[in-house]
């Protein structure tokens, strides 16, 4: 009923509902998956000035679904969205600065982008910002307004902010080094889902750091980043998991176990 209604609005010209049976299609929704008919909604209503679609077809044209990938066309599209006020694209065309794909690299137009959508509230924009001034990348370093911009995401719920915030108190950048502050970071960005935080707060417990020690859950944590499947992460993981059975901390020592986890290790690093 809702795709009946949606393509009653379309035919009639509404770009919302052109914009929302294109999710549809993305989707399978009410109707059957198709990444053909998702891409020719997203154009009807990019066409009719709908944001929302312009940002979706320029990511069917970055991934290659339903269209042949050209990040000419990606870009295009990203523009078009960022400058319709879309604040997805103007990330999305800060990273795309950034990485050097569909357009030539320029840290300082990647800047610029970020800027305008972290201005706008895109949390990832944020995160992005904080990286750059934490590299100095596009800006002159500067570790406080890294902090700043970290803390901004992570308030909006933006994982990548709250495990690089635990990272600034764990290093002791751009704020005082606390271990009891990463702790806290790290926890949030664990319980948010992020692999690294996982391992790092592993770390934490393996060792005491802003925390009592305790072998036990820093083997949980170890276990819950290698279920991520992160392919950064998981060889850290891996040979966490491999030291705690090598040398019985928390756990039997068993080396045969020990070796199973080196063994993933290698396999993952090989990838």
């Amino acid at each position: 009923q809702a795709v009946a209604w949606y393509r009653k609005a379309a035919d009639a010209g509404n770009a919302s509902a052109m914009f929302n049976l294109g999710v549809r299609y993305e989707n399978g929704r009410g109707v059957s998956q198709d990444w053909t008919q998702a891409v020719a909604w997203y154009r009807k209503a990019a066409d009719a000035g709908n944001a929302d679609a312009m940002f979706n077809l320029g990511v069917c044209y970055a991934k290659g679904e339903g269209v042949s990938q050209d990040w000419t066309q990606a870009v295009a599209w990203c523009r078009k969205a960022a400058d319709a006020g879309n604040a997805l694209a103007m990330n999305n065309l800060g990273v795309c600065y950034a990485t050097g794909e569909g357009v030539s690299q320029d840290w300082t137009q990647a800047v610029a982008w970020y800027r305008k959508a972290a201005n706008a509230g895109n949390a990832s924009a944020m995160n992005n910002l904080g990286v750059c001034y934490a590299t100095g990348e596009g800006v002159s370093q500067d570790w406080t307004q890294a902090v700043a911009w970290y803390r901004k995401a992570a308030d909006a719920g933006n994982a990548d902010a709250m495990f690089n915030l635990g990272v600034c108190y764990a290093k002791g950048e751009g704020v005082s080094q606390d271990w009891t502050q990463a702790v806290v970071w790290y926890r949030q960005a664990a319980n948010a889902g992020d692999a690294s935080a996982m391992f790092n707060l592993g770390v934490c417990y393996e060792n005491g750091r802003g925390v009592s020690q305790d072998y036990a859950e820093a083997k949980h944590l170890y276990e819950a980043c290698l279920a991520q499947n992160d392919n950064v992460a998981l060889p850290y993981a891996a040979r966490a998991l491999a030291r705690l059975y090598r040398e019985g901390l928390g756990v039997e020592k068993d080396d045969a176990t020990a070796d199973e986890y080196e063994r993933l290790a290698d396999e993952f690093e090989r990838r």
